[in-house]
This record gives structure tokens, sequence and C-alpha cells, in this order.
């Protein structure tokens, strides 16, 4: 019988990776290393939730050590479900397995219902006992009417508002490749033809 434990471990630890990488955003050259940033660092830190993030987007640092900490204290467990001699090393296995499998499925479930329900991000029920914060990826987030504002010079990504079909609401890189690639023959159809000089050789007279 695979591990119970293992299971656990593995399915927490895969949900938990794919939604601090959702979460991680570019930082300016040089955060990291500044001195004078290390308290407002810090303060952002422990704002955005620690250990375990609940803003929509996070510094590379604040990645690093909330990986790590989650590392650090569920890989170990199925390792020590073999050294214990409570399970094999094969029924490890495949609970690791059915562990990563099952993290998947929720995470895509709940996926497509923090998409659905963002609009309440943020928002607290019974006086703050209940409060939703765990927003969808801005990335999966519907793009709005207003989003392309033109004369920008920056055009946004199709929005998938209207599409009946949840899986492009999950999975919208159809459309996103669709956008690319136009954004590609437009810009080629845009590009100004070079002229094609002819170099005419004019016969050399000699003079008298």
């Amino acid at each position: 019988m695979p591990s119970s434990h293992a299971v656990i471990a593995t399915a927490l630890w895969t949900i938990l990776a794919l939604d601090f990488s959702y979460r991680v955003g570019q930082t300016p050259q040089g955060y990291s290393v500044s001195p004078s940033s290390f308290v407002s660092r810090f303060r952002t830190f422990l704002h955005a939730g620690h250990i375990l993030p609940t803003a929509s987007v996070i510094s590379q640092d604040h990645f690093v050590v909330a990986a790590g900490f989650w590392s650090l204290a569920l890989l170990p467990v199925p390792l020590s479900r073999v050294i214990l001699k409570d399970h094999t090393a094969q029924q490890v296995f495949m609970a690791g397995i059915i562990g990563v499998v099952e993290a998947i499925i929720w995470f895509l479930l709940t996926l497509l219902l923090r998409v659905k329900t963002e609009e309440y991000a943020s928002h607290r029920w019974l006086k703050g006992c209940l409060i939703h914060n765990w927003p969808a990826p801005r990335c999966y987030v519907p793009l709005k009417s207003g989003d392309a504002v033109e004369g920008s010079g920056v055009v946004s990504p199709p929005s998938t508002e209207g599409l009946n079909s949840p899986f492009t609401t999950i999975i919208p890189g159809w459309l996103t490749l669709r956008w690319l690639l136009l954004q590609l023959t437009t810009s080629r159809s845009l590009r100004p033809e070079r002229r094609r000089e002819t170099f005419t050789e004019v016969p050399f007279e000699e003079s008298d």
C-alpha cells in the first residue's frame, strides 16, 4: 500500500511549487544587494505572506526563501518512511506519483474557481473569519476591453471574455500564440521595402 504521508507531502509540495512559480516577478537590478533596501525587503516579505505568500507578485528572493522552507519541511517525509521501514521504496515511489497527479488536478480545478471569483479577491466575510486571499495568477485572468490602450504603443494579448469553454480560461495559450503570430505578420507587412539600387555600367570614352 502506498504511503499516505508521502502522498500528502508530495502533493502539498507540488501545489505550493506551482503556486509560488506563478507569483514571481522580475525585480530591478541590484535589488537583492542594496543594504538600504534590506528593511523594506523584509517588511515586504512579512506583508506578502512570508513563507506562505498571498500577494499576487513576490520577489525572486521571496520565492527562494518560501520554496526552500517548504522543500526542507516536506521533501524529507517520503524518505523518512523508507528509513523508518514503514514502507518500501516502491511504495513511496508510487505514493509520490499519486501525490503529483492529485496536486496537478487539484491546482487546475482551484485555478478555474479562482479565475471565476477573481472579483472577490481580498474580500472578507463573517467579520474577517473568512478571507479570499488566494487570487488567480494574473496571466490567467481574462483581459477587459479597456486593457488595450490605443496609441500607447503597447498591444495587449486578446481577451478571453465571452468565450464559454472553460478550457480557454484555464489554458488560453492558443489565443496568445495566435496573437503573437498576428503581431509578427503585421510587423513584417509594415516594414518599408528596401529599394534595390541597380548599377548601370557606363562605357568609358577616350578623349582626343
